[in-house]
């Protein structure tokens, strides 16, 4: 299996830095899950979208579904299309893309490989797939609309990119 899935920050991030359809198309096979893509608060404005690029519905057999209540009652600062996303990439022994915190704790509880949107703007412009100049846009783009970013790691990302340019 494999594959990347996307949490809805991730995917809020590279839609306001114009990169959700690159990194859909990149970073395959991309899944969000299917909880999350169906409500409104969530994924669902960003669907049709994500699904023209290459995105699938990443839907839970019911055993792993039944979980969803029982981890949240763990971790009640998760949502539960925040313990979807990380079962849907426990499930497919994908990479799970979110910010958040608490996503990633339990991702690393459950042994599921994780990064967020500096990650993938990393990722995609050290494949070549879009350019430095494209990803010091994104990047600033990405920091005006998240203002919840890591500033450090903001901060080593634009020198990094900035050096590409020397170059």
């Amino acid at each position: 299996m494999g594959g990347f899935v996307f949490d809805t920050c991730v995917v809020v991030d590279l839609r306001d830095a114009g990169l959700l359809h690159v990194a859909a198309h990149d970073l395959t096979p991309a899944y969000i899950g299917g909880l999350a893509s169906s409500e409104p608060r969530e994924l669902a404005p960003y669907r049709e979208e994500l699904e023209r690029c290459g995105a699938r519905i990443g839907s839970l057999p019911g055993v792993a579904l039944a979980r969803v209540g029982d981890i949240r009652r763990e971790r009640p600062g998760l949502s539960a299309f925040d313990v979807e996303a990380a079962l849907v990439a426990e499930w497919r022994r994908a990479v799970l893309l979110t910010n958040e915190r608490h996503l990633r704790s339990l991702a690393g509880a459950l042994r599921v490989e994780t990064h967020g949107s500096l990650w993938v703007l990393r990722t995609l412009t050290d494949r070549a797939v879009i350019d430095p100049p494209r990803a010091l846009q994104a990047l600033d783009a990405m920091r005006c609309a998240n203002v919840r970013l890591p500033a450090a790691e903001c901060d080593q990302l634009l020198v990094d990119l900035q050096h590409r340019l020397d170059c």
